[in-house]
């Protein structure tokens, strides 16, 4: 896979649902649905893709904020990922 995508697995509707309003409290705005563009005021675009019926999501990097890398915004969507309570 390459540097700027990152794929999660047993992910489930609501644990997609809390995902999501993380994301929006720290200033990120989601797709309307289960894919689309994730975007922030900060530079970061991606696609963002939940597929239910595989249980999988999906992010796609295509431009970071200034002083920000691949990495550091997968990691912190990685570190999002955690903190779903399972």
């Amino acid at each position: 896979m390459s540097s700027n995508q990152k794929s999660w697995e047993n992910i489930t509707r609501p644990e997609y649902e809390l995902f999501v309003r993380n994301l929006r409290s720290k200033g990120v705005t989601p797709p309307y649905g289960d894919s689309g563009l994730l975007r922030s005021s900060a530079g970061l675009l991606a696609d963002l893709s939940f597929n239910e019926k595989e249980r999988s999501l999906h992010i796609r990097l295509r431009e970071v904020g200034k002083g920000e890398t691949y990495a550091s915004v997968l990691g912190g969507f990685d570190e999002q990922v955690k903190r779903i309570d399972r």
